[in-house]
Formats: C-alpha cells, sequence, structure tokens
C-alpha cells in the first residue's frame, strides 16, 4: 500500500481542517475501511461558546464516511470532561454514551463514535483507526499477538479482542502508556489504531504496518473461475429470494473472482468460522448462508434462531434470514430492506473473501458467542438505519410503458414508496432518463411487450437485478382512433396486439416468478373507461381494452391460490405526458365529439361529473393503493379514475 500524502495538498492545514485531509486518504482507501469504517480525531485548543479556551477532541461521529467527511460533520467533546474517566474502575455502557453525550461542546452534532474514550485516553493530538484487510487476516488467528510481534515488531502494541467500550479504551490506554510519535496498536480481531501530534506521520506508519500486513500475507492469485450461469442464478434467485421469510430486495454478483472464491472448498469452509470483525455483524451476519437450492435457507433460519435463542441483552430478535448467500457455480446473492443495503452487505462481503483468501486455514474469528454478544448489543442496533413507513419497502414492482405520462407517475410515486423498480418501455432513451432520474432503486430496460422474447428476458433480469418481481403494473398501451368503416385490419391487429395479447405475454411470464417466490404479489392493468363506457370511433381501443379487462378477471381467478392480488384501473383523458393522445388521435376524437381540437381537454373536464382534469399522478394514487397492502383484501376489481364519466351513468 502507497502513501497518498501530498504535502503540497496539506500545506497551510491545521486541526480539524487537517484532520478532514487525512481521513480522506485512509476512507478512499478501499482495503483500509469501508461503508462507515474507521475512525479518526484530533485534539486541539479551541474557544467555547463564552470565548473561553477549552481543550476539545473532533471526532468522526457513528456512521459517518470517512471517504468524503467534511469538517463540521466531527463532533467536538470537552476532553476535561473525558479524561478523568480513566481513572475509574468501571463503567458500563450506558453510562459511557451518556457521559460522552453530556461532553459534547455543541449538543447538535451527531452522536459520537462508540470509540470516543479510546481517543480520548491516548494524550497524542491526531489518533487514526482502520479495518485494514490484510491486517485482519492476519490477527484473526489463535495466536494473533504472537504474529503481531513476529511481522510487525514488538513496539507495536497488541490488545485481545473486546467490545468498544470503557474497558478497551483503558486497555488501549495502558498497552500504549509511554509511546509518542508513530505510536501504533493492534486491537486483535478488529482493527489498526496509529497515533501522533504529527498527522502525517501517524497516517504514513498506518500505510507502512498495512504494507506490512500485505506482504507477509500476499493475496493469493484467484483460480480458475467457472463458467457464468445466469440462467440457473435467474431460476434461483426468485427461490432463495422466496425462501427468506421476510421480504428483501437482492442483489446478484457472478463476477469472476467470486465464482472463482466460491469453487475453493476450503475458502467455503473458513466463511463459516465467522466475520473478519463484529462491526460486520449487522452488515452480513456471522456467517454467509452456502445455498445449492431454497432448502439450505431454510436451514439457515432455523439454525439463527437456536444460536439467537442466548443472551441477546433484552434485545428483540433479529430476522433469521441470511444477508449473504454464496452459490457454488452460480455466484453471491447479498440481501437488504433496500438495495443500498444490499450493496454495504456485498461490498463488505466481498472484502472478507479477499481477507479469507489472505488468512488461510489458520483463520479463528470471534467465536459464536463474542458473535451473539456483539450482534444483540445496544449499540451496535443504534447503528441500524431506520426507515420511515414506506408502504413498498423492500417490494420490486415491473412496469410497462414506463416512459409514459401515467408509467412515469406510478413510477415516481412507487419509488417515493420504497419500491425498487424494472423500467420497461419502447423508448429506450425516455427510460433510460427516467431511470437516472429515479437513481439506483430503477433499471430501465428498452423492451417492446409485444415481444415475447423481449417480455421474457424482461423478467429474467429483474430476478438477476433485483431477485424477483411482488408487483407487476402491465400499463404500455397505444390508441387508435376511426371510424368502423374507415378502420383498417392491420390497424385493428395492431391494437390487440398491443393492448390485449401483450398483457398476456407479460402475465405469463410474471406468473411462474410469482409462483416460485411464495411472496404473494399484486398485477395492476391499467385499462380505460372505454371498457364500460366505449365512446364512437374508437372501437379498436375499446374492444382490445375490454379483452384486456377480461384477461385480468381470469388472471384473478387463477392467481388467487398463490395469494396474488390483480385489479384494473380504468382511467379516463390523461393528456398530460400521454403518448397516446397524438396529433391524429386529438383531430379524431375532436371530431367524434364535435369540439374543436383546441377545446378538446376542457371539453373531457367538463362531461366528468367532478368537472376535474384526471392527471397522471391521480392514477399513479390508484395503482398504489392496488399494488399496497391496503387493498390486500381486493382483488378481481376495477377502479375509476375519470372524475365520473356521464356515460358511465346513464339517466
Amino acid at each position: 500500500m502507497e502513501s497518498r500524502w501530498r504535502q503540497a495538498d496539506a500545506e497551510g492545514l491545521e486541526g480539524v481542517a487537517l484532520l478532514v485531509y487525512v481521513s480522506r486518504l485512509i476512507g478512499r482507501e478501499r482495503d483500509l475501511v469501508l461503508w462507515g469504517g474507521g475512525n479518526t480525531s484530533v485534539k486541539v485548543q479551541a474557544a467555547d461558546a463564552l470565548g473561553r479556551p477549552v481543550d476539545l477532541l473532533f471526532i468522526k461521529p457513528s456512521g459517518a464516511d470517512l471517504a468524503s467527511i467534511r469538517e463540521e460533520e466531527f463532533a467536538p467533546l470537552r476532553l476535561e470532561d473525558l479524561r478523568p474517566l480513566r481513572g475509574r474502575e468501571a463503567l458500563d455502557d450506558a453510562g459511557m454514551v451518556d457521559l460522552v453525550a453530556c461532553a459534547l461542546s455543541r449538543p447538535a452534532a451527531a452522536r459520537p463514535s462508540i470509540e470516543a474514550l479510546l481517543h480520548a485516553f491516548l494524550p497524542q493530538r491526531f489518533v487514526l483507526h482502520s479495518h485494514a484487510d490484510a491486517l485482519l487476516a492476519l490477527c484473526n488467528h489463535a495466536d494473533g499477538a504472537g504474529r503481531v510481534r513476529e511481522v510487525l515488531g514488538t513496539d507495536v502494541a497488541a490488545v485481545p479482542y473486546r467490545r468498544p467500550g470503557f474497558a478497551l479504551a483503558r486497555e488501549v490506554a495502558e498497552a500504549c502508556a509511554g509511546m509518542k510519535e508513530g505510536g501504533a496498536c493492534v486491537l486483535l480481531k478488529h482493527g489498526l489504531v496509529t497515533f501522533g501530534d504529527d498527522a502525517r506521520a501517524a497516517y504514513e506508519r498506518h500505510i507502512e504496518l498495512v504494507t506490512r500486513c500485505e506482504q507477509a500475507l500476499p493475496l493469493p492469485a484467484v483460480g480458475e473461475a467457472a463458467p457464468p450461469d445466469r440462467d440457473r442464478a435467474a431460476r434461483l434467485g426468485p427461490q432463495l429470494r422466496g425462501a427468506l421469510g421476510v421480504r428483501r430486495v437482492l442483489l446478484f454478483d457472478d463476477d469472476p473472482e467470486v465464482r472463482a472464491a466460491l469453487s475453493d472448498e476450503a475458502l467455503l469452509e473458513r466463511t463459516q468460522r465467522g466475520p473478519a470483525t463484529a462491526d460486520h455483524l449487522i452488515r452480513t451476519g456471522r456467517v454467509p448462508c452456502i445455498v445449492r437450492g431454497p432448502e439450505d435457507v431454510v436451514r439457515y433460519r432455523e439454525a439463527y434462531g437456536e444460536w439467537a435463542s442466548g443472551d441477546r441483552e433484552g434485545l428483540e430478535r433479529l430476522p433469521s434470514a441470511p444477508h449473504v448467500m454464496l452459490a457454488p457455480g452460480v455466484g453471491m446473492w447479498t440481501c437488504g430492506r433496500t438495495f443500498e443495503e444490499a450493496v454495504v452487505a456485498h461490498d463488505l462481503y466481498r472484502q472478507t473473501l479477499r481477507i479469507l483468501q489472505r488468512a488461510g486455514d489458520g483463520w479463528e474469528p470471534i467465536d459464536a458467542e463474542q458473535a451473539l454478544h456483539a450482534e444483540y448489543w445496544p449499540l451496535q442496533h443504534a447503528k441500524l438505519q431506520r426507515f420511515g413507513p414506506g408502504e413498498l419497502e423492500g417490494r420490486v414492482a415491473w412496469i410497462s410503458g414506463a416512459a409514459g405520462g401515467i408509467g412515469s407517475a406510478i413510477a415516481r410515486r412507487f419509488a417515493a414508496e420504497g419500491a425498487h423498480l424494472i423500467l420497461c418501455d419502447i423508448d429506450g432513451d425516455a427510460v433510460e432518463a427516467l431511470a437516472r432520474e429515479i437513481g439506483i432503486h430503477a433499471l430501465a430496460l428498452d423492451c417492446d411487450v409485444t415481444d415475447e422474447a423481449q417480455v421474457q428476458d424482461s423478467f429474467r433480469r429483474a430476478c438477476l437485478g433485483y431477485g424477483g418481481v411482488d408487483i407487476v403494473v402491465s400499463n404500455a398501451g397505444i390508441a387508435h382512433a376511426a371510424l368502423l368503416e374507415e378502420l383498417t385490419l392491420e390497424d385493428w391487429r395492431r391494437s390487440m396486439e398491443v393492448n390485449s395479447t401483450a398483457h398476456y405475454l407479460v402475465a405469463r411470464a410474471a406468473l411462474p416468478i410469482l409462483r416460485e417466490q411464495e411472496l404473494g404479489g399484486a398485477f395492476v392493468f391499467v385499462a380505460s373507461k372505454n371498457v364500460p363506457a366505449p365512446g364512437a370511433g374508437f372501437a379498436a381501443y375499446s374492444a382490445a381494452k375490454a379483452a384486456q379487462t377480461q384477461l385480468a378477471r381470469v388472471l384473478a381467478l387463477e392467481a388467487a391460490p398463490l395469494g396474488v392480488r390483480v385489479n384494473v384501473l380504468h382511467p379516463d383523458a390523461v393528456f398530460e405526458g400521454s403518448g397516446l393522445w397524438s396529433a391524429e388521435v386529438r383531430r379524431e376524437r375532436a371530431r367524434a365529439h364535435g369540439v374543436p381540437v383546441e377545446e378538446l381537454e376542457d371539453f373531457y373536464t367538463r362531461r366528468n361529473l367532478l368537472r376535474t382534469r384526471v392527471r397522471p399522478q391521480d392514477v399513479a394514487e390508484a395503482a398504489l393503493f392496488f399494488a399496497s397492502d391496503r387493498s390486500s383484501r381486493t382483488t378481481g376489481a376495477t377502479l375509476a379514475v375519470d372524475g365520473g364519466v356521464r356515460e358511465a351513468f346513464p339517466r
């Protein structure tokens, strides 16, 4: 590992500004820290609110990202309130948290790291802490202290594994007493701490020690990977997702490095011994689930239940579903309530696989009892992100016609409720732009829903992208307006193909996935007011939409035993953002109703009972109702979103 210190960049920086610089150097090195890992601090003298000089410890708050941390994010603590605590014989976690919070000089600051006392008890100005891959491979060993002495020298202290807190802070302070510039301590089965009054010296000592670990335990060459098997992965993903027992989004990885690692039986065995650090537990679980089928997930959950039946410090049991699933010959799945959570678990476990490759057969992480106490530790649970009440959290929605006015409104509304989206549209550029707007919760697919192979592939990619599908919004459609005697057979067939047959292709492709998952689900078909109240000159559209509605009713009968609901929306005159209302259709509908083209939208507004304009977001709200648990007792139903069309209410 090379030092990334550039004196020209650090020139003129002092105190917290210099801490930001060195923190980002560490945070941007993925072999040192990932996803909120690591910790840094500096001790400075500053003025308090009354202008009096006071010694402060600025420390990274819990969960902050060192790679992008800003000066104002560091939590300021009064050292005069913390240093005397070292003289205590004991201090429990709750008391420690209260006393550290009382020491904040800025009450509105973020919650300080749980390792604040460790940083405070060391006298040096700069303290840097990481979870370096090579260091973890070295010190997760039966004779970790001996290996540290052998590789890093006797001037580096080694402290046995202990959960962060008061006792560990005291042990580190005692082990490092008398160390000056370039001091270092290895927290066995946890990480590396270096410190000094000079930021550069502390940083470069850190890099030097990690480099020694890398040289002592080089990363072995990657073996030959089994050929990728995406078809098997697409079939297996929904089965595994259904076996989890809780609704999760899955991230699949079959990179050659992963496939090669999973073909190593010795490495797979090491994965079952425990995590690289206790910090990983809430993200990756104690051990991954090795899967060849969904029955392995069920066995894992049963074993987790037995393991978690021990002392949980009064905390409610976490879901027993694995965070990581390793399928030899296929790849790795990581799970999360959101895609972001799955990404964190993925990155941490890719790191863990590299650590295990370095460590070899001597790998001995924290034991099962220590892991239980670490996973069920109130301060560890405080790191878990709490989500709002998103109605579609953890669910995957497939939406056709997603780039249009109604489709894009549904996509945005579902995303706001926590859904992950497969956005399909024949306009690839437009649907790609929508996916970029929504972010990593959306996957854009250029898909013609009248093409059976493309529809099938879109659901296959849903299984690879998020693990399966929970909600299917079959929305794509076209409109052609013409009197029957003027309607060509070609236009009639095209309307039937897009507005009816395509919905059959979608339903037939989605149903096997919903069956495999055994999680229930929902179909939402976007039909038209023209089903209950057709209009002259709209035969091809009205007949096709009536066929779509009847298809949905039959599907409701057939899908009910799976717990899958099927409902239909009948919107009317949704002009905003719509591709249906072409200039030709507008002219034809204006002629049919005997109004000027420029007054067509006002005509549709005046003709409904509420005299209101129907917007895409109105249809999206109705779609959300049918997709969410609010309609859990409703199937085979139709819902008009038309303001009350008068033709549907004959006098």
